[in-house]
């Protein structure tokens, strides 16, 4: 678009998606919160009015702001470089794929009647849970769990048999799973009154 390129953004949903309601913007504000020592109700506050301002920031004003259209729809190719979106059929010299994700639920048996929640769901609560149960050891369930685990939940997080981020360098993982479980240097990563992240690596059957 800056270098003169007419520019078509089509959204389903909201612009922003995943990292601004769901992912980076509330877990980071979440995890910012619990190092400055504020309560969760404190947290959530200050996470919500994170949430609003970047999305003031990316909504359609702002975006014809910098030039780019935003077509509330969903889209599909017709045609070589050629898409439906809406009541409109568009065709552009370059299509760019950024569809986001969706949680995937993990085969577990009274999983789907247990009340779960996902990144897409865990922002609603109102109330710190007593105890939490994260699925997952990558960059979206450490970060829960840490942020939880700082507030003073009592955090499990469960992962597939892998350590924790174990797509990321070894030392680094290592460097995380000690700082999540308290034993970086022998003092946990936030005040001492709160309890850490406690790690089990489920085996693959």
């Amino acid at each position: 678009m800056r270098r003169g390129a007419r520019t078509l953004l089509i959204e389903r949903d909201r612009p922003g998606g995943e990292c601004t309601f769901t992912g980076c913007v509330p877990s980071k504000a979440l995890i910012e919160a619990a190092a400055q020592r504020r309560s969760f109700a404190e947290a959530l506050v200050a996470m919500r009015s994170a949430v609003t301002a970047i999305a003031a920031s990316e909504d359609a004003g702002a975006l014809e702001h910098e030039g780019v259209e935003l077509l509330s729809a969903s889209a599909r190719f017709v045609a070589p470089r050629t898409l439906a979106a809406g009541t409109r059929t568009v065709r552009a010299r370059r299509v760019v794929l950024a569809t986001g994700s969706a949680p995937a639920l993990p085969p577990i048996p009274g999983l789907a009647e247990s009340g779960y929640l996902t990144n897409e769901s865990v922002f609603e609560l109102e109330r710190l849970p007593a105890s939490l149960v994260v699925l997952g050891g990558g960059p979206v369930g450490c970060e829960l769990a840490q942020a939880f685990a700082r507030f003073g939940a009592e955090v499990h997080l469960v992962g597939s048999g892998e350590p924790v981020l174990s797509k990321e360098e070894p030392a680094a993982s290592a460097v995380i799973a000690a700082a999540l479980e308290g034993r970086r240097g022998g003092a946990p990563p936030w005040p001492p009154c709160q309890r850490g992240a406690r790690h089990r690596r489920e085996r693959r059957r």
